[in-house]
């Protein structure tokens, strides 16, 4: 994951003893961790961002190569 921290941030919900979570990411692979965990996403919220000529590049690979969902 993108994230170098997101084991820090899933274990502190662990040790919360969260169960149910809205989530704001496009990246499919970080809803997949957070069922590992048996958290129930709720809901998903998209991160939205308009292309333009400065990341349309990168938001493609992101969809194309990642998987993310834009």
């Amino acid at each position: 994951l993108e994230d170098e921290n997101i084991n820090i941030k899933f274990d502190i919900l662990k040790d919360l003893e969260i169960k149910k979570i809205n989530v704001l990411t496009n990246n499919p692979a970080k809803m997949k961790f957070l069922e590992t965990l048996d958290v129930e996403i709720v809901e998903r919220i998209p991160t939205i961002v308009e292309p333009n000529c400065h990341n349309k590049n990168y938001l493609n690979t992101k969809k194309e190569q990642m998987g993310h969902m834009l």
